[in-house]
């Protein structure tokens, strides 16, 4: 009886632990996001490559860059790829008066691995999420994650760390 009473006793207890709320979680940066698939040759390079753009300039200045001189349809070409091209495009002036651009440059061994940015933190860790089926392809892409946050979250570095 006394072991079916102290039994009870615990049963009804509950913990109680302090529960704070992130006080980030108010300020957690908007994220618009977008993946950029290009096919290209390069060596030499350490992945990822985390740039922050500030500018239109410092676009214009990375676009013109011997890292984004791209291979596609199987000739080498200057510039950049169309895809690539046709996203810098939307990064205006008028964008960069209130924003920034986080551009991060992945490369992987299939083309059908793909990525979710999922958070980023205070820290200027960005948590990217890598999706990579059961059966893949045996063609090397890289990646260019561009993410547009404002200026509010501005920082000199971010880290990526995949989950």
């Amino acid at each position: 009886m006394t072991l079916l009473i102290v039994l009870l006793t615990f049963a009804a207890c509950t913990s109680t632990q302090a529960h704070s709320e992130n006080p980030l979680t108010n300020t957690q940066p908007r994220i618009n996001v977008q993946y950029v698939r290009v096919t290209w040759y390069s060596s030499g390079e350490r992945y990822p490559v985390v740039t922050v753009i500030s500018s239109r300039n410092e676009l214009e200045r990375y676009r013109g860059n011997k890292r984004v001189q791209l291979y596609a349809a199987a000739q080498f070409h200057s510039g950049l790829a169309p895809e690539l091209a046709s996203a810098f495009a939307n990064y205006t002036d008028d964008f960069f008066a209130n924003n920034f651009l986080v551009m991060i440059l992945l490369e992987e061994n299939s083309g059908s691995i793909t990525h979710n940015v999922e958070k980023i933190d205070n820290n200027g860790n960005i948590f990217i999420s890598r999706f990579i089926p059961e059966m893949g392809t045996a063609d090397m892409a890289k990646w260019y994650i561009l993410i547009e946050l404002e200026n509010k979250f501005k920082r000199e570095t971010f880290n990526v760390i995949f989950m």
